[in-house]
């Protein structure tokens, strides 16, 4: 039977690291650091993205080292390979621990989605979505260092803007058959319920349930050395967090942004 293989994917700050965490304490799953692999990849086929996937070849390896896979990338030269070797190379890693699948998680590759399900043999995708205020609040807070060498990235309207394009993406991209939605907002207000939902959809048994009292130790496996922005999914259980201190121009703006989102999803 082939291994699960899930992607978690969605705006930055909307709780993609909380699912993975979750799905990790399962112990079903082979679950690691952010890959940024699908991203590397060349959109074309010349010389120069034979260079550009060598470059990613060496990053996948050094990539899956650090998750101290004892399966091996093979090397490749061109975008489709790449995507049979990353997928290969999860397979293995996966059949050699004994586990049910593997979870690549990496916001971005939200962006990605549709070569994921052209390339990746019966992907599943879960679409992480949070409230405008919160995630463009979370978002906001992070851009100095984020985006320290491009200042158009540094302000609200950014924050915004991205929020509103990565959701308006999600809904488009989200399929009936190989799709889960995971509300952030919801999951920290019911968190049993957010858990049993997740456990149906991607019916896990007993003996492989997700255990929320393993959350931190689970997260620390999955944040890379210098994640700081990351560290509230160290605590050892899911606990609802007050809004505060939001600033009236992100309120407005994001307010302004939802409503633009809902009239998107009207006209598809």
């Amino acid at each position: 039977m082939p291994p699960k293989r899930i992607f978690i994917v969605g705006p930055p700050r909307s709780g993609t690291t909380l699912v993975q965490s979750l799905l990790a304490t399962s112990g079903a799953f082979l679950a690691c650091t952010e890959s940024h692999f699908l991203r590397k990849l060349p959109h074309t086929s010349n010389a120069v993205s034979a260079v550009r996937c060598s470059k990613s070849f060496l990053s996948l390896r050094s990539w899956a080292k650090r998750n101290r896979f004892k399966a091996r990338p093979e090397i490749f030269f061109n975008k489709k390979r790449g995507f049979v070797v990353f997928q290969e190379l999860l397979d293995s890693e996966t059949r050699i621990r004994k586990l049910s699948g593997w979870v690549e998680k990496t916001p971005s590759h939200l962006h990605q989605v549709q070569s994921i399900r052209d390339n990746i043999d019966s992907p599943l995708f879960i679409f992480t979505r949070r409230s405008a205020p919160g995630n463009i609040a979370s978002l906001h807070k992070l851009q100095h260092d984020w985006y320290r060498a491009n200042p158009d990235k540094q302000d609200v309207a950014y924050a915004v803007g991205r929020w509103v394009y990565d959701t308006a993406l999600s809904a488009c991209r989200y399929g009936q058959n190989d799709s889960f939605w995971f509300d952030y907002d919801e999951a920290i207000l019911n968190p049993a319920d957010a858990i049993e939902k997740l456990e149906t959809w991607l019916n896990l048994k007993d003996g492989y349930k997700i255990k929320e009292e393993m959350l931190g130790e689970a997260a620390k496996q999955l944040i890379d050395r210098g994640e700081y922005w990351k560290d509230n999914n160290l605590h050892y259980i899911i606990k609802k967090r007050e809004q505060s201190g939001i600033d009236k121009v992100v309120q407005a703006q994001s307010e302004k942004a939802l409503d633009m989102v809902c009239y998107l999803r009207q006209e598809m």
